[in-house]
């Protein structure tokens, strides 16, 4: 994904080292999202899965989809 200097810019705060949203009206959210990952490159291993939209359900509880992907992620792995 391109990570281009102005979605790095918009996670700018006077509070902290950086916000993990965009601190103005701003689109892109996949590239916002990848910038914010991309300042822990390097310095521990991670994997994004973005189960937001998989996660919902009309009960009270999660649907628990991305524990058997994670699972075999892993798995795969070793």
């Amino acid at each position: 994904m391109p990570l281009h200097p102005e979605y790095l810019k918009v996670l700018e705060t006077k509070i902290a080292d950086m916000s993990n949203i965009s601190s103005r009206n701003y689109f892109a959210g996949s590239s916002v999202a990848a910038a914010f990952l991309s300042a822990f490159r390097g310095i521990v291993p991670l994997v994004h899965l973005d189960v937001a939209s998989t996660a919902v359900s009309r009960e009270k509880t999660g649907t628990g989809v991305m524990v058997q992907t994670l699972y075999n992620v892993c798995k795969n792995q070793h």
